[in-house]
């Protein structure tokens, strides 16, 4: 098969995320966020097939992590640390990124936010149900520019009721806030869905 057939074929094989996977029920997910290693059978059928599925940068670009819910000694997030960004280094460097976290994410996740804001171009971020709320240093001030959704859900900023969100952002277009205890202080000029659920 060509190359071109072939990505083609490829970009059929993941399966979109579910909810029970990532261990939340706190935001519905949208179409276009996919199971990427699902496709990793196919990566083990030849050198060619290889090739070829790791040539694609956007097969590889959603970003999934489910951590516990208490970091401790025992389970530190190592391991959800290492499924999430178990394929990074497949993403190109200016491939747009959709990144989706629950639970209490180690320092890492943050700083990797940080470093790569400029392609997060979709980010969820919520806690399990019951699960209480997200910290600010669970959900730090990062700048996204080219941030066209993002949802939040269960995300506590000590007392605060308003603040800054993502910087100062012209793409953001659909913003959804669950159970959060702060409004957003932005002007976003292009948002043209805006949810606010309180519990």
């Amino acid at each position: 098969l060509p190359p071109e057939t072939l990505e083609r074929v490829f970009s059929f094989v993941p399966s979109e995320l579910q909810y029970e996977a990532l261990s939340t029920k706190a935001f519905g997910l949208p179409r276009g966020l996919f199971a990427v290693e699902d496709l990793l059978p196919c990566m083990g059928v030849c050198r060619y097939w290889r090739n070829v599925g790791f040539g694609v940068p956007s097969l590889w670009s959603t970003l999934a992590g489910t951590f516990p819910l208490v970091l401790d000694g025992d389970n530190n997030g190592s391991k959800q640390l290492r499924d999430m960004f178990m394929f990074s280094d497949k993403i190109g460097v200016w491939t747009p990124l959709q990144v989706c976290i629950t639970g209490d994410a180690p320092q890492a996740v943050p700083e990797f936010l940080r470093r790569e804001r400029l392609r997060v171009r979709q980010l969820y971020v919520g806690r399990i149900v019951g699960g209480g709320y997200s910290t600010e240093t669970q959900f730090p001030d990062i700048d996204y520019p080219s941030l066209e959704r993002c949802e939040l859900s269960f995300i506590w900023l000590g007392g605060r009721t308003s603040r800054s969100l993502f910087g100062a952002n012209l793409f953001l277009r659909v913003l959804k806030l669950r159970g959060v205890c702060f409004l957003p202080t932005n002007d976003f000029p292009v948002l043209t869905h805006f949810t606010l659920e309180l519990l």
